[in-house]
């Protein structure tokens, strides 16, 4: 049912459902176009310029935008931090060079302000994310290695190597890792006892020669398989094992043939990739030489902070590295690194002598500040060698795992077992869980007692 309503201007009806006066269109209504031209036409259409700003400011407070901002409060400032900090935890990436541009304040969620690409890989060379631990990993050069760590050597962490008596094996994993930084092309910056001095250049690359000459070429993948008995002859076995693989466990990452030289012509190699050597001075302090490692490793990060380097520090501690070398010495100089590796995209081996540290007071200092430490032993220095042990060359065991968060216990991987053993195996090093039987001793020969020897006595049980 309608009402008809009666417009109180022009007396004009209407029904309920168009109450306004607007709908019939009545001629006496005052709009806001009507208003707005009548204050035109007397001159007010510019009224802010005849008000008094300042008796108006001193009782109310203006709505539009002013140019002053107001000053942000700490409690503000440290939930601004959390919001940007909890909404850039989905695309972490290793901080790099622009941490020197950031203030202190910044620098609390630098390593999660770049964005990735959606499907996992790294816009860095040779970098690789892994799905498990969400790190970036980089190939070490052996493939068993790989597993070990997780699937790669994850980037920005310091791996110490207690190294074995002759440092034939830590050499090895320094080489094949050095060999695995000519393929990705990473700079390679090497300091240590063996001296580099001849400078070559190979495909637009400067390397060294004893690099060269000492780096192992690339494990061929036909190579990767041993030979296999003829699957196709009938197996005179139980009919459940016939299907059965019979071919060893594959890996992933590449393997190095330390019977071959790398040839880095033959090889795809960044043109603009460096490999820089300090010299170090054996009369001068450890300090000083050190002081100049760590210079040289931030002139070169500074220069390409958007590539990966890999750090090679070899016997550190040693009287190559100049005199006066402390415990303490040591400790602070991989302080120093740990701050550096955490800035930039690099990637740190270090080896030195277990020995240097003869308090124990400064040992577990240097665990804490490395992240990864391995302990290496080699079988090649023994006179006495245990037959169970002939097949193997050296024991690595497991130090220290560094855990995923700072947050959290929780180690970023959980190796099958904390100690191994390295087997060279077609001029290529492998590492293998170290499994013993549990009722053999030192010697794998079980005391045996002949018949003569046993009691009489029917006492005796």
């Amino acid at each position: 049912m309608s009402v008809l309503l009666q417009c109180s201007l022009c007396e004009g009806e209407f029904c309920t459902r168009h109450k306004q006066a607007e709908v019939h269109r009545c001629g006496k209504l005052v709009t806001a176009t009507d208003t707005a031209r009548e204050q035109a036409t007397a001159g007010l259409g510019n009224v802010q310029e005849h008000l008094d700003r300042q008796r108006l400011a001193s009782v109310s407070t203006s709505l539009s935008v002013t140019s002053k901002k107001k000053p942000m409060t700490e409690k503000n400032r440290q939930m601004l931090l959390r919001l940007k900090l909890t909404k850039a935890k989905m695309s972490a990436k290793p901080a790099n060079a622009t941490l020197a541009t950031l203030s202190m304040e910044s620098r609390v969620f630098l390593n999660f302000t770049t964005v990735q690409p959606q499907d996992g890989t790294s816009r860095l060379a040779g970098v690789k994310r892994s799905p498990k631990s969400g790190l970036f990993l980089t190939e070490s050069g052996i493939s068993t290695f790989n597993d070990i760590l997780g699937g790669g050597v994850p980037l920005n962490h310091i791996l110490l190597f207690f190294h074995d008596e002759n440092k034939t094996y830590t050499n090895m994993i320094f080489r094949a890792s050095m060999s695995e930084s000519f393929l990705a092309g990473h700079d390679i910056l090497y300091a240590g006892e063996f001296a580099l001095d001849q400078l070559i250049e190979v495909n637009n690359v400067k390397c060294f020669s004893y690099n060269l000459q000492s780096l192992p070429d690339l494990f061929e993948a036909a190579q990767q398989r041993t030979n296999l008995p003829n699957l196709d002859v009938e197996l005179q076995i139980a009919f459940r094992y016939k299907d059965m693989n019979l071919g060893e466990k594959t890996t992933s990452g590449r393997n190095y043939d330390f019977s071959k030289t790398l040839n880095i012509a033959q090889r795809k190699v960044r043109r603009n990739m460096k490999t820089l050597e300090i010299i170090l001075d054996p009369l001068k302090t450890f300090h000083h030489n050190s002081a100049n490692v760590i210079s040289a490793i931030q002139e070169l990060m500074l220069a390409k902070p958007t590539e990966v380097t890999r750090i090679f520090l070899n016997c550190v501690g040693s009287p190559l590295w100049g005199l006066e070398c402390t415990e303490r010495h040591i400790v602070f100089f991989i302080l120093r690194l740990r701050h550096l590796v955490q800035s930039f995209d690099a990637l740190i081996y270090i080896s030195l002598e277990r020995s240097i540290f003869q308090s124990l007071n400064q040992l577990p200092l240097v665990i804490t500040y490395s992240d990864f430490v391995f302990e290496v032993q080699g079988l090649d220095t023994s006179d006495t060698v245990n037959p169970l042990f002939s097949e193997y060359c050296a024991f690595f065991n497991l130090l220290k795992i560094p855990s995923s968060s700072t947050l959290s216990y929780e180690p970023i991987v959980r190796p099958p077992s904390l100690n191994f053993a390295i087997k060279l195996k077609l001029h290529r090093l492998l590492f293998e869980p170290l499994h013993l039987p549990p009722l053999l001793q030192d010697d794998s020969t079980p005391a045996k007692l002949s018949c003569h020897q046993t009691s009489t006595n029917p006492i005796d049980f």
